[in-house]
């Protein structure tokens, strides 16, 4: 049950990250999320990194705080331009927050879920085409 649970948590945070990222791009911010993918933002665009975990209680979000090790790599045709290894992605996560009206951001079926999440400014990298890995270990 709780693989099921994790898994919705996980869709539901991608389905609304994908949507929101449409106005994050009108701004002169380049939002990237660890669920992979190709990205190209432009020279005149700064680099962000968003990450968050969704669930219906605190304690299922404590859980995976505390059973996950996650790795970040930021890739090129030259190879890695950026990365964030498990301990400085641990240190990133906030706080678990409560929110209630989830209706607001997503259909959930319960009127309250919570969230950790964070976001990290990358270093001034040149105009290309950028992959981001994320190695996820649950243990």
């Amino acid at each position: 049950m709780f693989k099921r649970r994790a898994s919705l948590a996980l869709l539901l945070v991608l389905t609304a990250l994908v949507l929101g990222a449409s106005a994050a791009f009108a701004q002169d911010v380049f939002y990237i999320y660890p669920f992979g993918g190709t990205y190209t933002p432009t020279a005149d665009e700064e680099i962000h990194i968003q990450w968050f975990w969704l669930a219906q209680t605190k304690g299922l979000v404590r859980v995976f705080l505390n059973h996950s090790s996650e790795s970040y790599a930021l890739t090129d045709s030259n190879g890695i331009e950026w990365s964030m290894s498990p301990q400085e992605a641990e240190e990133n996560w906030g706080p678990v927050t409560t929110v209630t009206n989830p209706e607001d951001f997503i259909i959930c079926p319960k009127p309250t879920y919570s969230f950790v999440g964070w976001e990290a400014t990358l270093p001034e990298l040149d105009p290309g085409t950028y992959t981001l890995v994320l190695t996820q270990v649950f243990n």
